[in-house]
Parts: C-alpha cells; structure tokens; sequence
C-alpha cells in the first residue's frame, strides 16, 4: 500500500488471521453459558465496505462462530462481535480471520495504520469441566444429623455416658483436599468437637469413628426432633503451573450418624411420662377380737422421695378386702440435687379402716414433666413410703378376745394321792386392768388343746374386773380384782390329771356405749391365777 499513498485505491478484498493471546491457565474447557467479544479497531486509514469475522480454534482444529459487520468498519471505529460459547468445547488457542474489501476510490492516509483485535467475556463464563490450573480455594456446606434418642423432649444439654459418631469423607475429585469438620454441639470440657482429615484425590470414602463418651451434647433451638449441625470446610492448594482435570460434577461429601447415645445426665423441657405404680399387697394384722372397731381418729400419711429434678403427680388407691376404697391425688415437688420428700397426711382415712381391712392393694400411677425445665439423670429414682397411724380412738361394741393357748407340765408321780386326798381347793386370782373399759375373764382347762375353749374339763368364768380410772380419755392408773378365791371340789381338781395341761384365756370387753375411748400402746389387762391344794398326808405315801 505504500506506492498507492495518496492515490485512490480500488476496491479490494482481503483477509487476515490475527491470533490472539494464548489463555495458559486452562488448555481446554467445556463451556455451559458464556459468550467471547471480539472487538475489531480499524486504523488501516480506508474504510471497509463489507466485514466479517471466523472465531477459529486452533487446538480444537474447529470453528466456534462468526459474524458480520453489514455496515462495514470505518476507518478510526471499532466494531464488536459477540459469539456464544454455550454448549462448546474449546482450546485456549484461538484464531480471529476476518475478512473485507475496502471502498472503490479511497484515498490511502496512512501505511502505519492496522487492523486489531481483543476479546472479553462480558457475562463471565459457566464451565462444565475444564483442564486448568485451580486456584486455591476453599468451600464450605452444612449437615444436620437428628438426635432420634430425645424423642419429644427438647434438650438444653446432656452428658453422654456412650456414643458414637461415624464421619465418612468423600473426595471425588483430581484434588487433594483438606477438609475440616467442627461440631460446634458436641464439646468436651468446653472444646468445639473439630476433625480435620487430609483426604487423597479420587478417594470415595474416609471413615472416622470417635468415642462419644463425656461429650457434652448442646443443641441449638427447641423444634423437635432436634438435631446436631455439622460445619463441614473443604480447602484445595492452588495448582499452577499443573493442570487438573475438573468437572461440575466433582464433589467433596461428609456423611455423618450418630448411634448408641446413652445420657448421664439430661437437662431439658421434659414432656408429662405416665408409668404405672407395680401393683403391691399388704397384709394387716388386726388383732382377734377387734375386726370390728370403729376407728374415730386415723392419719394416712405417704413420703414420696423425689430424686429427679422434675415435679410430677400422683394418684394412689387403696382396695380393703372389707369392700372399701380410698383414692388420693397429689402432687409431688421437684427434686433438688440431693433429693426432696413431699409428705401428705390425710386424715379423713376412718371410713376407709372402718372395719379395718386384713389385705390391702395399693396400686396406682405417677405423671412426671410438665413442659418445664429439669435435670434427669440414671440414678434418679422416686419412691414411696405409705403408713397409717391410729391413736386407737374408738368406738367399741363388747368385744371377745382369745388369747393364745398355753400349756403346763403336771409331774404325774402320785398325782392320785393329791387328787384323792384333797382337803380343800381353790382356784386364786388377781385381774389387773390398765383399759378404760370394764372386761370379764374367762379360764378354760382341759387336756385336749383342740377341745380346751369348746369343751373343758373346768371353766372359770365371768371374773368381772371394772374399767381403770382416766383423765382426759386417757387411763391414768390401774384397777384390780385384788387376790380372790373361788373355792374347787373334787371333781374339779381332777383337771392336774393332764399333763400337760392346757389353759385357755378370754377376754369380753364391755361396750364402750356409743362413745369414743382411747387406746394407747401403754394400756393391757394381766390375769395372775393359781389352783391351790390342801391334802391328807400320811405314812402311806
């Protein structure tokens, strides 16, 4: 062009490649949204009537795209082409071949003058999979891991006696990985849980098992089922100048479970737990004679010691086996870190022990939890002492009470020559009384236990001793028959025959007449008796 300088120039067609500048990070990739400009700056000095441009790639031996310029290119003015690279897999060496044919008659400027290029990608690029040089780079991502061992109830904290987390690393790329895990809801004397691994390229699963046991486990919110966050960070080394192969598909992955957790201790929102109190049966000796009194004063009272921190209820029932019932619901306080009794005293219990009952069932069930905070832990426990009291106020109808037989060995060598030689005989009592009720005494003898109270061989009957003096309903002294006599024949006698000899005792209280007496465990009724003999002694025996 320089002989034509100042000259007009013809039309003239021409074409032109113009490499651009290698990208030597990467060698190829495959693009999925993207687009390369290639802007075209005329300074030749002529104006292009017609142009167009061919995005070649070199390394591929491929064409990516075109474009035409219809207005052409003037001289001094830049023209853009944007061609899309979605869906193409491309080198980083490329080639821009463009062609034009300059306007009829236009003079030549200049011979310095040239045609130019640059390439952008204005909205970045999306790549599929790429063989590059990676910069350093870290991502991270969350897990969750469900406690399923709460259930219901949302924890504050709890130690763990047992336990066990299993992490298992995925690193299914060309990249060696660091990857640090942290477990902020897990601590052990107050340390984070953290796990850091270094995890080969292409190695599909890591797994790393920890021994849970003193962990504090701390998780954050109260939805339930609650669950463990997992904070996982995966850190690649820059690789340049190496070249990796990459993919979109290339992960880093991090399962984690929790099994076997057992707590030694849990503090929480704990929702109501019912459970059945063990049904149990109690036998109550009610001494013979007095089935049915009539207790005028009764207290029942029940201490329940709560060892866990959480307060509950209580429903109890009482089945006599006269046909009565008595049913009681309370509630019980929370235990402290030692533990709390809450005690309840009923005294409306009369009814119930009215006959008193010889076999009564207890069963029932307790509610423990209401939504409020507590501490449970393996040792808690809760149990329940239940006992009646009564002063034995009472009303008494005439009672009979049989007391045990006794016996009394008789040496039977010449027991005849006492027995028939007898002078006079005499049976000799003393009745002491510490009741506040007048009693008659009845004495059976006889040789046959079986018969002694149904068919004896001598009764003494009707020892009429009057009740003991009281203040304030109370006895406050005793009385007595004083020694007394009651003259034998013969024929009486004859019951030292039996050896042994068997003596039955009973005791008729008389009536109180409607009205309340006390009893207390310092009042009985002693019988002291004798037989006395006198008899003809000679030579003969």
């Amino acid at each position: 062009l320089g002989s034509a300088l100042g000259n007009p120039i013809p039309e003239t067609p021409f074409d032109i490649s113009k490499s651009l500048d290698p990208i030597s990070s990467f060698s190829s990739a495959t693009i999925s949204s993207g687009s390369i400009q290639v802007d075209v700056t005329n300074t030749i000095g002529l104006d292009l009537s017609a142009a167009s441009i061919v995005l070649w790639d070199v390394g591929m031996s491929q064409e990516i795209g075109s474009h035409t310029f219809p207005g052409g290119i003037n001289d001094g003015s830049i023209e853009s082409a944007n061609i899309p690279l979605a869906g193409m897999t491309v080198s980083n060496t490329l080639e821009a071949r463009i062609s034009g044919t300059t306007l009829d008659g236009d003079t030549l400027t200049s011979t310095t003058g040239a045609i130019s290029t640059e390439t952008s990608f204005p909205d970045g690029l999306t790549v599929i999979s790429a063989t590059a040089e990676i910069p350093a780079l870290s991502r991270d991502f969350t897990q969750r891991v469900e406690i399923s061992e709460a259930g219901d109830n949302a924890l504050d904290s709890a130690t763990l006696s047992s336990g066990t987390l299993l992490l298992s690393i995925g690193n299914e790329t060309n990249l060696e990985a660091d990857i640090d895990i942290l477990l902020p809801d897990l601590k052990d004397n107050g340390v984070r849980l953290r796990v850091q691994r270094t995890v080969p390229a292409n190695t599909p699963n890591v797994d790393t098992t920890i021994d849970l046991a003193g962990y504090v486990l701390e998780p954050g919110g109260v939805i339930t089922p609650q669950d463990v966050s997992i904070i996982i960070v995966a850190t690649v080394d820059g690789t340049a100048p190496t070249q990796i192969a990459v993919d979109s598909a290339d992960q880093f992955s991090v399962k984690a479970s929790l099994s076997n957790l057992k707590f030694s201790s849990v503090t929480g929102d704990f929702d109501a737990i019912e459970a059945d109190i063990p049904s149990s049966q109690h036998e109550i000796d009610v001494p013979e004679g007095f089935e049915n009194i009539e207790l005028v004063t009764t207290a029942l009272t029940i201490e329940i010691e709560n060892a866990a921190q959480l307060p509950g209820s209580v429903d109890i029932l009482l089945e006599g086996d006269q046909g009565r019932t008595l049913n009681l619901v309370f509630d019980v306080t929370a235990g402290t870190a030692d533990s709390a009794v809450t005690t309840v005293i009923d005294t409306v219990v009369s009814d119930f022990l009215s006959p008193i009952p010889s076999i009564v069932d207890i069963s029932g069930t307790a509610i423990f939890g209401d939504g409020s905070t507590g501490t449970i832990t393996p040792n808690d426990y809760i149990s329940a002492t239940i006992s009646i009291e009564a002063p034995l106020e009472m009303i008494i109808n005439e009672t009979t009470i049989e007391n045990d037989i006794e016996s009394e060995s008789i040496d039977q060598d010449d027991i005849d020559a006492v027995t028939e030689h007898v002078i006079e005989a005499r049976f000799v009592y003393n009745i002491i009384n510490h009741l506040p009720l007048g009693a008659a005494v009845n004495i059976y003898l006889g040789g046959d236990s079986a018969t002694v109270l149904s068919n004896p061989q001598l009764l003494i009957d009707n020892i009429v001793v009057p009740a003991a003096p009281t203040t304030g309903a109370i006895v406050n002294d005793t009385i007595s028959t004083g020694y007394q006599q009651i003259l034998l024949d013969s024929l009486d006698i004859q019951i030292l025959e039996n050896d042994p000899l068997y003596i039955g005792s009973e005791i008729v209280l008389e009536g109180s007449g409607g009205e309340s007496v006390r009893l207390t465990s310092n009042d009985y009724i002693t019988v002291v008796a004798r037989i006395e003999v006198e008899y003809k002694f000679d030579d003969d025996f």
